[in-house]
This record gives C-alpha cells, sequence and structure tokens, in this order.
C-alpha cells in the first residue's frame, strides 16, 4: 500500500484510519504502510488518533505498534503520557507499552519501572511494560526488579512476569567467565521463588476471556495456568480456549500438565465444545460417543 504513491498517499492512509466506517483490517494495514513510509509528519495525528476511544481499538493497538517504528525521544514521552492515561483501552495501553521498547529511548526506564507497582494498572499493560524493559536491556533494573518479587501488594501475574526478565537479564555470562552451575541455578531459584500463588488462578482465568488481549498476553496467562493450575476449573477453562483462532497451541502443553494434576481428562465432543471427565470415568471403555482424547496423555 505504500508504494503506491510515495509521501504523497500520507493524507488519504491517515483519513482511512480516522473512517470508522472502512473495515478495521484495512485500517490497520494504512497504519502500517505509514510506518513503512517513515512517514514521520503522520506522527501527530497518529498520536491524537492513540488517545481516540471512538477509533476501533485493534486499529489504536496498530497505530502504537507504527510508532515504535516512527518515533524518537519526544514520541517517547509523548506515548509515557499515553500510557499513564487510565480512560485508554488496556490494550491499546499494552501495545503502547510495547513500542515503547521498540524505540529503545532508555530515558524511559524509571518511569515505566514507577509504574509497575500500581494496582490500577492491568495487569496486562505491566507485562507489557516489564517486556519494554527487557528489551531495553538495562541491566541496573534488576536491583528493581527483585524488589517487587517479595511485595504481595502486586498481582502475582505481574510478579510472575517480573521473574521472567530477571532470569534473563541475569542468564549472560559475566564478560571475563561463564556462570559457575551452581552459581546460575541460584539466581534461577532467586527469580523464580516468589511465583508459586496458585491462589491468583480465577484471576488469571478471568483475564482469558478478554479475546482483545494481545496474542503474546493470553500465551503468558496460559504459560502461567500451566505451571499453577491443578483444579477442574482452571482445566474447563483452558478447554474452552481450544477452538478460539486467536489461541495458539499452548494451550495443549497447558491443558496437559494441568488435567494430569486435577486427575480429569478432556474430549471434544462429536457435536462441539469439550467434556471434561474424571479419570476413573474417562478409563471406561470408549464407547465411541466422544471424539478425540485432547489431554491427559502424551
Amino acid at each position: 500500500m505504500g508504494s503506491l504513491g510515495g509521501p504523497s498517499v500520507v493524507p488519504d492512509l491517515l483519513a482511512f484510519l480516522a473512517d470508522e466506517k472502512v473495515e478495521a483490517s484495512v485500517r490497520a494495514k494504512a497504519a502500517k504502510a505509514l510506518g513503512t513510509l517513515g512517514a514521520e509528519s503522520a506522527i501527530p495525528p497518529l498520536l491524537t488518533i492513540l488517545s481516540d476511544e471512538k477509533v476501533n481499538y485493534s486499529v489504536r493497538m496498530t497505530v502504537a505498534e507504527v510508532m515504535g517504528a516512527l518515533g524518537d525521544e519526544l514520541v517517547a514521552s509523548q506515548l509515557l503520557a499515553l500510557l499513564h492515561d487510565e480512560k485508554i483501552d488496556p490494550a491499546v495501553r499494552a501495545s503502547i507499552a510495547g513500542a515503547l521498547g521498540i524505540l529503545g529511548e532508555k530515558s524511559v526506564v524509571p518511569q515505566l519501572l514507577s509504574l509497575l507497582p500500581d494496582e490500577r494498572i492491568d495487569p496486562s499493560v505491566r507485562w507489557k511494560i516489564v517486556d519494554a524493559l527487557s528489551s531495553l536491556g538495562e541491566k541496573t533494573i534488576i536491583p528493581h526488579l527483585r524488589a517487587l518479587l517479595p511485595d504481595e501488594k502486586i498481582d502475582s501475574s505481574v510478579r510472575w512476569v517480573v521473574a521472567e526478565a530477571l532470569e534473563a537479564l541475569i542468564e549472560e555470562p559475566p564478560e571475563n567467565g561463564e556462570w559457575r552451575r551452581e552459581d546460575k541455578e541460584g539466581r534461577r531459584e532467586e527469580a523464580l521463588d516468589w511465583l508459586d500463588d496458585r491462589s491468583k488462578v480465577p484471576q488469571l482465568l478471568a483475564l482469558l476471556t478478554d479475546e482483545r488481549k494481545d496474542p503474546s498476553v493470553s500465551g503468558r496467562i496460559i504459560n502461567a495456568l500451566g505451571s499453577l493450575g491443578d483444579d477442574r476449573a482452571t482445566v474447563e477453562g483452558l478447554a474452552a480456549l481450544l477452538d478460539r483462532e486467536d489461541i495458539g497451541s499452548d494451550v495443549y502443553e497447558a491443558l496437559f500438565h494441568v488435567s494430569q494434576r486435577a486427575g480429569v481428562r478432556v474430549f471434544a465432543r462429536k457435536g462441539g465444545g469439550y467434556e471434561v471427565r474424571s479419570l476413573d470415568y474417562a478409563l471406561r471403555p470408549f464407547d465411541g460417543a466422544q471424539g478425540r482424547l485432547c489431554s491427559g496423555q502424551a
């Protein structure tokens, strides 16, 4: 799209973005074309679109991604201001956080760190903030992230992502040699020590019901449930995702582990949907009334 006229098409592309009569997927492509063109003149109107709740959230998510390619230090400060705006859709704010990671402006690191303990901010937004901080690669954030792990006032799913980031940040060996095995394992244990919080499983399941969540965020939730979940409710919540096109194959692995712990099996019904059976019932002779086995076996 961006190759059909160069910078001269920028006004037309911007007009598409603001037109709610145009299909959202077409408008998202228009936003990507602006990024391909490197249209810096489009930055001010794009920032306006990002904050406009009348514009489709998926369009604004794409706009945020484009800002990561077009922006500079000034844009980073403007995106940071939008990240603070509680009126903006959480899915859009999460994309804004992702854009800040792409921009690579390390001046935003202190402000991003200050947002992580704020329980008024949706967990999925803070997950993306952690990703942005990891992308910026500042080793100086390690002590700040470590300090968040034991804070039970902070959502456990946020601390989970913080621990993942810490594990990645401390994975690299020192310049003068490799980590000794016991040192590396000790650091990993330190990072993951605070993640065993099964009381947050219902909250994680509730987050998954929002189809507007960034796919990478949904993947993180599923992986967390695969590690923490051990009951039938979690199995049923994961099984409900099996037919969702926006959910990746990770759900099968998570479902396998959780169903093993819960002592149940998941079967696909021939007429559609899924049935969760107790282990004893699942081991009865298969009568052909149900479809394929979805969990509980390697």
